[in-house]
């Protein structure tokens, strides 16, 4: 008895569940012609809780012989009567003349299969009547269009864009050819240590001075060269410009500068100072010097420079020239040509590209 009841209850509960979900079909227009369309609107009716699934079916494909679903529309949701009601809407079009029944429509509710009522759908063609032939005409040849000035007065200012663009493009040309890029001069120099300079200055300095007379000029020319080799020696080997001080200055600033040894120092610094006081004599007072001590006084100077000198080696380097400011112009100006030429060659391509374009278009 408990078996039995317990089955009627399930079916009960079955039967109470596919009372609460409905499928139902309709179309807009039973009657269509060739080639014309028509809409089928599936709804399904059922509790929000429900999983439903709509048929598989795929657009611009054949559902019968000669009538072909061409889309598919989304999913619409509304409630009626405190249920979910889902919708979806087929478009189905036929080429061919007949009368059609549509297939029910499968839904699944829950995983369990429902279907809506077979619709029918009639294709019509259109009647022609053979009896009035005379009033049908052939297929007309292509007309041709008059002729409009303003059809052409685009191609016109484009004519005038492009002729205005190659005489641009002419004057750039001549403003690069005019201002043609300076490059920058580069040259190799020798770069010679300061005591190698030195020392040969010195040995030109005392060959010249092989036949030095006592005249006060000739002793104060000599005086000159030979201070103004130690000074320039001075400023590249110890960095001070020796050029635009006293002997005094020199003297105090090399107290404090790096020697070998102290007493290094103190030889150089002893001849050193009797070489500039005898220079100073000679320059401001007219003093008159011997011949041998003229020639003490140089190799003095040239045991200076031997004492204080560093082991350089010579060196060669790639110098740049400095450009002046109106080669630098020339430059700018240079630059800016090309790239106003460049500008303007992708304009007159494009504008002769689209001239070319409206040509063909206005003449087919």
């Amino acid at each position: 008895m408990k078996r039995i009841t317990f089955i009627l209850c399930v079916l009960f509960a079955t039967l109470c569940a596919d009372a609460k979900t409905t499928v139902e079909a309709t179309i807009d227009s039973i009657q269509i012609f060739v080639g014309q369309q028509t809409h089928v609107t599936l709804r399904v009716s059922s509790d929000y809780k429900d999983k439903v699934q709509f048929p598989p079916f795929k657009p611009n494909t054949l559902v019968l012989p000669n009538v072909e679903l061409l889309e598919i529309s989304a999913i619409d949701t509304t409630e009626q009567d405190g249920k979910r009601v889902l919708s979806q809407i087929y478009t189905f079009t036929s080429f061919d003349a007949n009368l059609y029944s549509l297939p029910p429509l499968p839904v699944k509710v829950n995983g369990k299969e429902f279907k809506s009522d077979p619709l029918a759908l009639k294709v019509l063609t259109i009647d022609v009547d053979t009896t009035k032939l005379d009033q049908f005409f052939p297929v007309k040849d292509i007309q041709n269009n008059p002729f409009s000035i303003s059809d052409w007065i685009p191609v016109g200012k484009l004519y005038l864009l492009i002729t205005l663009l190659l005489g641009v493009l002419v004057l750039l040309y001549v403003g690069i050819k005019n201002k043609k890029r300076i490059f920058v001069r580069r040259r190799l120099v020798k770069f010679i240590p300061a005591h190698t300079k030195a020392l040969q200055e010195l040995e030109e300095l005392k060959k010249d001075s092989a036949p030095l007379t006592d005249s006060p000029e000739d002793t104060k020319e000599y005086y000159t060269r030979l201070t103004d080799t130690l000074r320039k020696y001075l400023k590249e080997r110890f960095g001070f410009d020796a050029m635009e001080m006293t002997s005094g200055e020199i003297i105090n600033h090399l107290m404090t500068a790096p020697f070998a040894s102290e007493q290094d120092r103190e030889e150089a610094m002893r001849e050193l100072k009797m070489l500039f006081e005898t220079a100073d004599l000679v320059k401001f007072a007219k003093y008159t010097t011997q011949l041998n001590e003229n020639d003490m006084n140089i190799v003095n100077a040239m045991e200076f420079v031997n004492t204080t000198k560093t082991e350089e080696i010579v060196k060669e380097e790639v110098v740049a020239e400095e450009l002046s400011s109106d080669d630098r112009m020339t430059n700018i100006l240079h630059h800016a040509f090309r790239i106003a030429g460049i500008v303007v060659i992708v304009g007159a391509v494009v504008a002769l590209g689209f001239f070319i374009y409206k040509i063909i278009d206005l003449l087919t």
